[in-house]
């Protein structure tokens, strides 16, 4: 009954602490630099996913990004954690983005409480400590990094089988370890993995150490059953990563096509670090300003979000009532290690263990101030254990009762108080509103591309000025922007991307347009050379979206849409000198070095209506170069996984289709597979005899179905397992 009662509070506290959102009458738009994770990062890419889930598949390949990229691959879409595949295939994204937060809450409580109960506190002081972790200043911040807060959600619960494990000797705690691990990849957010892991082998092999010095000390002869225990890591691992196989199998993919490598080199360890002298931020959360305001400002660029800890001030007394009893109690002296350790090493560029930031897999990660998670769990264990050395002390029944509770009280309406408006909401039905610019461009019927102009310089202009309390609302109408990933909402697809990992051909000829204009924030006017145009052509680019006034040649203003006070209006740019998103292409140069291939595009000689760039010499080259394009191409069906095509050539030619060419996809002619060139830097080009044909692309990773196979042979076994009931000899 204590733990139904516990999870009763933690119910009501977290339903009260996120209302109207709880109740889903409204929706989180926490603010950033920049782009806003929540709202431009993660919500639209969520937005596909239910998409793609209520039509009975997965998100596999998502068009409306870079050209096209392999989405499920990236990962933080989170398909296959049980929470998204439930909630976004029956409700509406909005509610299914709210609810598998909240929930991600609710259970990060639930694993707390269970495991501080396992390791000897009691009920109330474990209630205690699930709250302050619960509320705590880093998941409360990084409520905007959904895939974060998830990860981090199941931690506690490794760290709960895992003792369960040692005590018992039972085989099925290492398995659940194992499934909770295979959650953790399936939500997306490797680095807070790597950090819960690395917390959990530091506690097993600790508890471990200590029951052997134990078993030592009584001269018992029971070494043997003890050192099965040693089986859990592995156990642990098989049984996590075969599961997860699914999704680690076409992550690598991605990995080794996108210019990333696992490690071996430190990512921007100089921007946005923890400094030391950040420490306050513990007693006093707003000591460098609130950027819910625009008045946080630190003199090393200190991220709020990335540099926030606070678990409330009781808490922290709490911890150092704790730290005077170490050397009585192993698990204090444990926590408190950890506590100095992960503070050390959220220090970054100022940590005295830089060389293991330098080291894989933690050199993959640019933000070690999340180390702070560990530090605020500590804390949480610590003050839970502080409490029960008060109580100990208090001899009173009704005493101890009350007490606790009024810590709890405190602790929870101070933290309240310190992250309420750290994410503020506006009414869903302001934020399901379609923008104007929206509208306009779907009156288009014909498949095109669009793209943002300047959407980080106007958004940073709200955020400095106004932070995002002053006025919550203006971040709604600034959807008219567009800002890229936000077009995945209205099924409108653009050259550009605002995700973590990616192929990285497109992102290269992405990256020659996004870099090419010339803005001037002053005046908000902007110029779009010759070669970005000419880019943007290739790509299908048809509309154009700024605040910027642009001119350049061949871009006309086509809608003009005021916002407000703090902006100017919106505009919409026509490209007269668009491209179709497929079309038939005469000949071919071969250009070897795919790193020189953009720079002979933008060559005025260089037409790719009559000449397409390939990497390496075809099978079949055209009998007939240099005849007149004719309109024999049509695309009849255009969906995220499949492509279909209808051609009429006059004569041999190359189909150029401006999608992301990547492993998986398929060609084929009238029926018969044919082979996909890597066109124009990062496209698809095939060969085709003249004649009439039906081209017909399809996306099949291989990578994917490996994976598939592997984690259904995995669940077999685990069920199978399970089901037989295995205990290793021996209890502890």
């Amino acid at each position: 009954m204590s733990h139904f009662f516990a999870i009763f509070i933690l119910i009501f506290l977290i339903l009260f602490y996120f209302y109207p959102v709880s109740l889903l009458k409204a929706f989180w738009i926490t603010g950033d630099l920049g782009y806003s994770d929540l709202t431009d990062y993660y919500f639209p890419i969520k937005v596909f996913l239910g998409e793609c889930l209520k039509n009975f598949s997965l998100p596999l390949w998502c068009p409306h990004i870079l050209s096209g990229i392999p989405i499920f691959q990236e990962g933080e879409i989170g398909t296959l954690y049980p929470l998204n595949l439930i909630f976004f295939s029956i409700l509406d994204p909005i509610s299914a983005y709210n609810l598998t937060t909240i929930i991600s809450f609710l259970i990060c409580g639930i694993s707390t409480y269970l495991f501080v109960r396992l390791i000897g506190i009691s009920f109330l002081p474990s209630i205690f400590a699930s709250v302050c972790f619960v509320f705590s200043g880093y998941l409360i911040v990084h409520l905007k990094h959904p895939s974060n807060l998830m990860t981090a959600s199941l931690f506690p619960f490794l760290l709960y089988f895992a003792e369960r494990f040692i005590k018992e000797g039972k085989l099925k705690f290492a398995i659940f370890s194992g499934i909770i691990l295979s959650f953790q990849v399936f939500s997306g957010h490797p680095q807070i993995m790597v950090y819960t892991n690395l917390l959990l082998v530091l506690y097993f092999f600790t508890r471990f150490g200590l029951i052997l010095l134990e078993e030592r000390r009584k001269k018992k002869k029971r070494f043997g059953p003890l050192f099965i225990r040693l089986l859990f890591l592995p156990i642990m691992g098989i049984v996590g990563i075969g599961l997860a196989a699914i999704q680690l199998f076409p992550t690598f993919e991605l990995l080794e096509h996108s210019g990333r490598k696992l490690g071996g080199s430190i990512h921007e360890l100089d921007r946005f670090p923890f400094h030391p002298k950040e420490l306050i931020r513990f007693i006093l959360p707003y000591f460098y300003g609130d950027p819910a305001y625009a008045t946080h400002e630190t003199p090393w660029d200190g991220l709020f979000w990335e540099n926030t800890g606070y678990v409330g001030i009781l808490p922290l007394i709490l911890s150092f009532v704790a730290i005077s009893r170490i050397k009585k109690n192993p698990h204090i002296l444990f926590w408190t290690i950890i506590l100095i350790l992960s503070l050390l090493l959220s220090f970054g560029k100022y940590s005295p263990f830089l060389f293991l930031l330098e080291m894989p897999p933690l050199s993959s990660y640019r933000f070690p101030n999340r180390f702070l998670l560990i530090s605020d769990f500590s804390l949480v264990i610590l003050s839970s254990f502080g409490m029960q050395i008060i109580l100990e002390k208090i001899k009173i029944k009704l005493v101890k009762i009350i007490l606790p509770i009024i810590i709890s009280i405190i602790t929870f309406v101070d933290l309240y108080k310190f992250g309420y408006h750290q994410n503020p909401s506006v009414p869903i039905n302001l934020w399901k509103k379609i923008p104007e610019s929206v509208q306009f461009l779907k009156e288009d019927k014909d498949i095109f591309r669009i793209y943002s102009v300047g959407t980080i310089i106007s958004r940073n202009n709200i955020y400095f000025r106004y932070g995002w309390l002053k006025n919550s609302e203006i971040y709604a109408k600034n959807r008219e922007v567009l800002s890229v990933n936000t077009n995945i909402e209205h099924g409108l697809s653009t050259p550009g991307i605002y995700l973590t990992l990616f192929p990285i051909r497109p992102f290269i000829f992405e990256n020659a347009i996004g870099g090419g204009f010339i803005l001037d924030s002053q005046s908000w006017t902007g110029f779009v050379p010759d070669n970005v145009v000419k880019l943007l052509s290739l790509l299908n680019v048809k509309y154009l979206i700024s605040v910027f006034s642009l001119s350049g040649q061949g871009i006309e203003l086509v809608k003009e849409i005021p916002i407000d006070w703090y902006l100017p209006s919106v505009k919409i740019y026509k490209n007269k000198n668009v491209l179709p998103r497929a079309f038939l292409v005469p000949s071919c140069k071969i250009i070897y070095d795919p790193n020189t291939i953009i720079d002979e595009i933008i060559k005025p000689e260089f037409d790719p209506r009559y000449e397409v760039i390939l990497e390496e010499k075809p099978e079949e080259l055209p009998k007939k170069v240099g005849w007149k394009i004719q309109n024999g191409c049509k695309i009849v069906e255009y969906k995220p996984n499949k492509v279909v095509i209808e051609v009429e050539a006059s004569d041999d030619c190359f189909l150029f289709l401006s999608d992301s060419n990547y492993p998986g996809w398929n060609a084929y002619i009238d029926g018969r597979k044919t082979r996909i060139y890597y066109a124009n830097c990062a496209f698809r080009a095939i060969f085709l005899n003249k004649g009439k044909h039906t081209i017909f692309f399809k996306y099949k990773p291989l990578s994917f179905y490996k994976g598939c196979l592997i984690s259904f042979i995995s669940l077999v076994l685990v069920i199978c397992v399970l089901c037989f009931k295995l205990k290793l000899p021996s209890k502890l």
